[in-house]
């Protein structure tokens, strides 16, 4: 039970759109306070904000295994990634009018005109 706590106190108070790499690196870095990645001699960050890239959530994954956002980002992006690579072609061939939700909305449904 007090293995949960961290990952439940980080997911109750506050969210967290793990699909944005700005806000994912601003929970990180600025609330959490975990330490950035190293940014090389002479190069500028170019947003301000620090890497999320796979290579250093996986070290700070494994260094801080007592915060579940690492882990939780990259299981994210892997499953992600697997969607769009494997699933929804498979689906698009399987169902050919299946479409993602809000794709051609309001096409040719009674559209309000004439009515």
């Amino acid at each position: 039970r007090g293995a949960l706590r961290p990952a439940h106190s980080l997911l109750t108070s506050w969210l967290v759109p793990i699909g944005s790499p700005q806000q994912v690196s601003e929970a990180l870095y600025a609330r959490l306070r975990l330490p950035p990645p190293p940014v090389p001699a002479g190069a500028a960050a170019r947003s301000g904000h620090g890497s999320t890239n796979e290579a250093h959530l996986a070290r700070l994954a494994a260094s801080r295994p007592d915060c579940a956002l690492p882990a939780i980002v990259l299981e994210y992006r892997h499953l992600r990634k697997a969607t769009d690579a494997f699933l929804e072609p498979l689906l698009a061939k399987a169902v050919p009018d299946c479409r993602p939700a809000g794709a051609g909305a309001g096409e040719g449904e009674g559209g309000g005109e004439g009515e």
